[in-house]
This record gives structure tokens, sequence and C-alpha cells, in this order.
């Protein structure tokens, strides 16, 4: 469990390091991803680079992972199981998918969409940021 005062200070130094570099950061998202902007005369690689850096020097890599990852799944639900039950929820699988069988087409990157596959990569991501709808992430 990460408090809010260990993420609220995990952000600070975080937030310090991009400053300081001239990145243009809003923060994150309740799933935890984020979007930057390099100043100009930066690359998007260095950006990419000075990121992944702060991200572990800040503890983000982490505190931050780690935060993130019990607000979308707080009771510690069978990841598989939540899985499933959001991608029918979206309704682009069959009512019987079961845990199972998220569990195999995960590993084979293989999903039987009912849906277009555009529609179906698209709820898969959504469930993966927000499986419970807690973050407002996706439509429960």
């Amino acid at each position: 469990m990460i408090s809010e005062q260990e993420y609220a200070e995990m952000l600070a130094r975080f937030t310090t390091c991009v400053d300081d570099a001239g990145i243009s950061f809003d923060g994150f998202k309740p799933d935890g991803s984020s979007e930057f902007e390099v100043p100009s005369g930066m690359s998007t690689d260095r950006g990419n680079e000075l990121m992944d850096e702060y991200s572990l020097s800040s503890g983000e890599s982490t505190v931050g992972a780690v935060y993130h990852w019990v607000n979308r799944n707080p009771e510690n639900l069978d990841e598989n199981e939540i899985m499933a039950q959001c991608l029918i929820d979206s309704d682009v699988v069959d009512p019987s998918y079961t845990a199972e069988d998220f569990a195999a087409d995960e590993m084979e990157e293989t999903m039987p969409w009912t849906t277009d596959a555009e529609s179906g990569h698209e709820a898969l991501r959504a469930c993966n940021s927000d499986p419970l709808g807690l973050l407002g992430m996706r439509n429960p």
C-alpha cells in the first residue's frame, strides 16, 4: 500500500526533475499513464531517456506503479477474472468468455473479438487501464 503522502512526495520529486529539464508534463492520468512534450531542440528519444531516468530516480517506476496498480484493483481481485468480465461488459467478447480464456488468449496474443479488431483492442486497452471502472477510464 502506498499512502497519499508517499505518492505526493514521489510526484514532487518527479515533477521537479521534469520541470528542470524543460519538459512539458501535465501529470499522471488515474491509470498512471502520462503524456509529455519535449522542448524545442530536444529529440523525442532524448525526452524518453530523461523521463525513464527521472522515473527511476524519483521512485515513480516503483512507488507510482504500485500506487496506480492498487487504485485500479484495490481488493486485489483475480486479474484474469476482472479482465474477462471487463471485456464481456465492453461487448467485445462472447458472454461465455472466462478468466481461463483470457489467460490463454493474452499469452497467445489472440482474442476472439465479437467486434472488429480495432474496437476489441480499444476495449482491451481501456480494461487494462481500468478493469473495474473505478477510475473513470472506461464505461463499466
